[in-house]
């Protein structure tokens, strides 16, 4: 591909997820384009996750309260251009919260 630029494209796998407290989220990210798409994601109000982890694309947290619903982006962007993708989480009896200390579930 030596002197040809292609825009970014980008994907989020899934693009849509339903999970209760305490469940494990997995976003992946997939991008191309050249030169290779540098790849960044937001959460919900602009930010991740306190306890999220973020490597090759795949985003990944464990749910522990309400708040985390919502849209989660991915972008991708090299010097050709930028693309963005969305994945919709929404959780499921939100009301929980998760005590990771306990490890117990309680109602608000």
């Amino acid at each position: 591909m030596s002197g040809r630029y292609e825009p970014p494209t980008v994907r989020v796998e899934p693009s849509y997820l339903s999970v209760h407290i305490g469940d494990m989220v997995e976003l992946r990210c997939i991008a191309t384009g050249y030169p290779e798409p540098r790849l960044e994601w937001s959460g919900p109000r602009g930010s991740l996750p306190g306890d999220a982890d973020v490597h090759d694309g795949l985003l990944r947290f464990r749910v522990s309260y309400g708040e985390q619903q919502g849209e989660y982006q991915c972008t991708a962007t090299s010097s050709a251009g930028d693309a963005t993708a969305v994945s919709t989480v929404v959780i499921e009896g939100k009301n929980q919260r998760f005590n990771r200390k306990t490890k117990y579930y309680y109602y608000m």
